[in-house]
């Protein structure tokens, strides 16, 4: 099967066109990664002039657990292009589940991320909301249902009056 008829893939670029939105309201310039298997999503200049890769995720964060993570080589990736490319990796999760927009630098989780198996994680409150997902985005992204695991399970990002943020 080609990469880009994969559900996974299909799901991923509706993350991926949520993040350029954002990128675009933040005054970013960026370049975005082909509709091939690639290493990040993004290469951008951030509003200070730095150099940032950006990654997205669109995922649920764990239905067992408050966290969310990646796998284990793709954490080394990012990290590595971290120190050789990039001034930070900034890590956006496009959560149905939460119903929300999050995401944090990866300087930032590396600091208390821990792996299971082949997986990397981060908890989740160490995370900044961005924002709401909207009922389009969220309608969207139905066509691809959560698992049965997330039935009668609390989401981590309440009503909470919790800060969103410009951007991360």
């Amino acid at each position: 099967m080609n990469f880009a008829d994969l559900k996974t893939t299909k799901k991923g670029r509706i993350g991926e066109r949520i993040v350029c939105e954002l990128l675009e309201q933040w005054n970013w310039s960026y370049k975005e990664a082909p509709n091939r298997s690639h290493a990040i999503d993004f290469m951008a200049i951030n509003c200070e002039g730095d150099c940032i890769g950006v990654e997205v995720k669109t995922y649920p964060r764990r239905a067992s657990k408050l966290d969310t993570g990646i796998d284990g080589a793709d954490f080394t990736k990012y990290r590595q292009l971290r120190t050789n490319r990039c001034k930070d990796v900034l890590l956006i999760f496009i959560d149905q589940f939460e119903r929300c927009i999050y995401g944090q630098w990866l300087s930032v989780l590396e600091r208390a991320a821990y792996r299971e198996g082949g997986k990397v994680y981060f908890k989740l409150d160490r995370m900044r909301r961005v924002r709401w997902l909207t009922a389009a985005e969220l309608s969207e992204l139905s066509k691809y249902p959560l698992s049965a695991y997330y039935h009668g399970k609390a989401p981590f990002f309440g009503s909470d009056g919790m800060r969103p943020g410009a951007y991360l």
